[in-house]
Formats: structure tokens, C-alpha cells, sequence
């Protein structure tokens, strides 16, 4: 994984990916859902310039499952 987070949209990118769709938006948060695992992710969106935290992207990617796949 690189030493800096992910923005917004690669975050986003990666689950697009990975089978994941944004159901909804609620205030400065997407909700992203996997119909095939019923999960639920949510991602903060402040602007243009949204940053998700390394420490924060690696438990949302092991969360879900895909940290190995990021990661290798």
C-alpha cells in the first residue's frame, strides 16, 4: 500500500471495481453498498480535496476483503 491515503474518487474507483455501487448520499457521506456480501460502507466526502487516511483506507479495504488484493 502507498504511504499516503487515497482520495476520494480512487477510493470510490477501487470499489466500483470490486463490485460495489453508491446507493446514497447524506450530507458530507457516500454509502457505498455490495448486494453480494449485504455490507455497507461509508466514505466522507468534504470537497474536492477529500483525503482518506491511510490508517482508515486499510481497515475499510480489510473490512471488506480487499485488502490482500490492494496490497499485492
Amino acid at each position: 500500500m502507498r504511504m499516503q491515503g487515497y482520495t476520494l474518487k480512487e477510493m470510490s474507483q477501487i470499489l466500483i471495481q470490486h463490485g460495489w455501487y453508491t446507493t446514497r448520499r447524506k450530507s458530507s457521506h457516500i454509502i457505498f453498498e455490495n448486494i453480494h456480501i449485504k455490507q455497507i460502507i461509508t466514505l466522507p466526502d468534504h470537497g474536492k480535496s477529500t483525503e482518506i487516511c491511510r490508517p482508515m483506507a486499510r481497515r475499510l479495504l480489510k473490512e471488506i476483503g480487499l485488502l490482500h488484493v490492494i496490497c499485492n
